[in-house]
């Protein structure tokens, strides 16, 4: 007769007797819960060798899958045995509920830093979006509604904090990409073209014309402004004082594709002297 009739550990399951288990010495009767509790797995875990000595084994039963499994022939624990592994079961779900309070205390200190930081950051970066609103709105594209209502908010916010810095920094990623396609090996026959200063001047203007028109940023449509594909570069160079010979060069290239929407007076000025072979074929 085992030393036990019932489950003797308090494990937060109850247990009913209805498996009988076919294994290589015959049959047994065994004991199985419906759930699994957290502290059951914790015992099999920190105290696997004890736990199977008390008969708890977890295993797979018929269609259920894993289950919690008391086995009575294979208890080999004395009361006194089971009182101490009752207490040490109660002691480890205890370190676990306090460790858990712990890191949910924790992640609250982080993310309150969290936030206060992202408030702070918000703080400085307000200006610099209300900046972009009114000059570098290309830099913001189809944000540019969202980043006029966030600027307009006073005071912010906290719930809009994160999204004023992602937007500003969207944008500083936007001119980034611009500036470094402008960067690239200019072409080198509209290089001899923008020697010229009255060349340069004229991409100038006609930059800054085709960004007057691109007010969506050729989100919506590609023939009117410029296109999906030049769209930041163009308006970086519309924002320049005066342009290089680089600059110029590939605001040219990039006129000429956009040629028909400029006035004939620029159109003149930009491309008149680049009737030579070599230069409107590319």
């Amino acid at each position: 007769m085992p030393p036990f009739p019932v489950p003797p550990l308090a494990l937060g399951m109850t247990f009913a007797q209805d498996y009988e288990h076919t294994y290589r010495r015959g049959t047994a009767l065994l004991w199985t819960s419906r759930t699994t509790s957290p502290a059951f797995i914790l015992a099999l875990a920190r105290e696997p060798a004890r736990m199977r000595a008390a008969g708890y084994v977890h295993f797979i039963v018929g269609d259920r899958g894993m289950t919690a499994v008391w086995w009575p022939e294979n208890c080999k624990l004395d009361d006194a045995e089971i009182a101490a592994l009752q207490a040490d079961v109660d002691a480890l779900v205890a370190a676990e509920a306090a460790a858990v309070i712990e890191a949910a205390a924790a992640r609250e200190v982080a993310l309150a830093k969290l936030a206060a930081g992202t408030r702070a950051k918000a703080a400085r970066l307000l200006p610099t979006l209300a900046e972009l609103v009114s000059k570098g709105a290309w830099q913001l594209g189809r944000s540019l509604p969202e980043a006029t209502e966030l600027v307009a908010f006073s005071p912010l916010p906290d719930s809009s904090a994160w999204r004023v810095c992602e937007l500003v920094s969207r944008a500083e990623a936007t001119r980034a990409r611009a500036e470094t396609r402008l960067r690239q090996l200019a072409p080198e026959a509209w290089l001899k073209l923008a020697a010229d200063p009255d060349v340069r001047a004229a991409a100038l203007e006609g930059c800054r014309l085709l960004s007057a028109l691109d007010q969506d940023r050729a989100s919506k449509r590609n023939d009117l402004g410029w296109g999906q594909d030049d769209t930041g570069v163009g308006h970086l160079l519309a924002e320049r004082e005066e342009l290089t010979e680089r600059e110029a060069a590939h605001a040219l290239r990039l006129l000429h594709h956009h040629r028909r929407q400029l006035p004939a007076v620029i159109r003149s000025r930009a491309f008149d002297a680049a009737i030579q072979p070599g230069v409107l074929s590319l």
